[in-house]
C-alpha cells in the first residue's frame, strides 16, 4: 500500500494517495518508523496539493501531519535518523510558508544538528550547505542580518 500511495502521489492523485496512507496506518502490527513515514508523506502531499491549488487551505493539515510525524518519530526512532532529517526539514519549510520564521529557524537548526551527526563520516554531503542556507534565509527574514551573513558564508562545501 505504501508503494501504491507513492505511485498515486506521483500521479497527482493526492486524495487517493492519502486514502491508502491512512488505510496502511490502520493495519495491525505497523511499526513506528512506518507511521512516522506515513505522516510525513501525508504532510508532503498536502504541501503538493496546496502548491497545485495555489491556496493556503491545506497548510494547516500539512503542519498537523508533520507534528504527528515528529511526535511518532521522536518517541520511537533514534535521535539521529535519516527520516527525522526529512520530517524536521519539511516542517520547517511549511512553517516558513506561513511566515512563522522563528519556529522555522528552530526546526531548520534541528535539521542541521541531526544532519551533522548523521553525515559525520561525509563532510561533503550536499544537504548540509542547503540547510545552512535555509537557516541564513530565516535569519535574514527576521532581520538578524549579521547571523544571516554568518550562515550564508558557511554554505560552501569547502567550509566542512
Amino acid at each position: 500500500m505504501l508503494t501504491l500511495g507513492r505511485f498515486l502521489q506521483k500521479m497527482n492523485e493526492y486524495d487517493k494517495a492519502e486514502h491508502y496512507y491512512r488505510l496502511l496506518m490502520t493495519q495491525p502490527k505497523i511499526d513506528y518508523y512506518l507511521v512516522s513515514l506515513l505522516f510525513m508523506n501525508i504532510g508532503t502531499l498536502f504541501d503538493k496539493k496546496r502548491a497545485i491549488q495555489m491556496t493556503l487551505n491545506d497548510l494547516p493539515s500539512s503542519l498537523e501531519n508533520y507534528e504527528k510525524a515528529i511526535s511518532f518519530a521522536s518517541e520511537h526512532l533514534p535521535k539521529v535518523h535519516l527520516l527525522l532529517i526529512g520530517i524536521y526539514n519539511n516542517f520547517a519549510s511549511a512553517l516558513s510558508m506561513i511566515e512563522d520564521r522563528v519556529k522555522a529557524l528552530e526546526y531548520f537548526q534541528t535539521t542541521f544538528d541531526i544532519q551533522a551527526q548523521f553525515y559525520c563520516s561525509s563532510t561533503e554531503h550536499l544537504d548540509l550547505p542547503v540547510t545552512l542556507n535555509n537557516i541564513g534565509l530565516m535569519y535574514y527574514k527576521i532581520k538578524q542580518y549579521q547571523n544571516a551573513l554568518e550562515y550564508f558564508g558557511n554554505t560552501t562545501l569547502e567550509d566542512f
